[in-house]
């Protein structure tokens, strides 16, 4: 375990460094956009999507019995994941001049994925109960 944890921490300080040695070549506009970026990204994910998490567990560890939890967490999980690498398509940002570029109900198809991952969850929840 050790020498897992050392190769891992040695690997990235690597990355770490590597990172530096190229963002000590941007000029100091681009610097300055990615530390923007990134405490945007921060302040986001801390003052937004954290307390939400948090606030979706604890509901669903109320109304869900037991036996749900992992269905529900994984199926969770798995939306938020779709509907955040969805979002450039369905909001229609950075769209190109050409309109047959990105000419699918993107839209439709996130809700579809939505329900395909809830019927998902609720299968594997049922196919658990049918094993025992």
């Amino acid at each position: 375990m050790r020498a897992t944890r050392a190769a891992l921490g040695t690997a990235g300080l690597g990355a770490l460094a590597y990172g530096g040695w190229l963002a000590a070549g941007l000029p100091p506009g681009d610097l300055v956009s990615a530390a923007l970026w990134a405490a945007a990204a921060l302040a986001l994910h801390d003052g937004v999507f954290a307390p939400v998490c948090l606030l979706a567990g604890h509901t669903s560890r109320r109304l869900l019995p037991p036996r749900w939890w992992a269905a529900a967490l994984a199926a969770g999980v798995l939306a938020v994941t779709i509907a955040v690498l969805a979002t450039p398509v369905t909001r229609g940002s950075g769209r190109p001049p050409n309109g047959t570029v990105l000419d699918r109900p993107y839209g439709i198809s996130l809700g579809v994925a939505a329900v395909c991952v809830a019927l998902a969850a609720l299968g594997a929840r049922l196919a658990t109960r049918i094993r025992r």
